[in-house]
């Protein structure tokens, strides 16, 4: 996986391949960051999750959770049923 995030032209691009190993493997992703701490650490935390912050409507994510407000009490079971939809 780090010949792959390797390859990518910008940090930008490899904080976008993170987050996508994130999404498709947990483990492997915690793995990778873990083993190649100095080099992954920046990718993660600051500077280049900042320029992702700013540039986040051009950066498509799946979604990782769901945000339930209180005005939602007594819609909650319909939202969870539609969230993955």
């Amino acid at each position: 996986e780090m010949k792959n995030l390797r390859m990518k032209r910008n940090d930008l691009e490899k904080y976008v391949y993170l987050m996508e190993l994130l999404n498709r493997n947990e483990t492997l992703f915690y793995r990778l960051v873990v083993d190649n701490i100095k080099e992954c650490m920046p990718l993660v935390y600051t500077p280049t999750v900042g320029e992702a912050c700013q540039k986040y409507s051009h950066i498509w994510s799946k979604p990782r959770g769901i945000y339930v407000s209180i005005k939602d009490k007594g819609n909650v079971e319909q939202i969870l049923r539609n969230w993955h939809t």
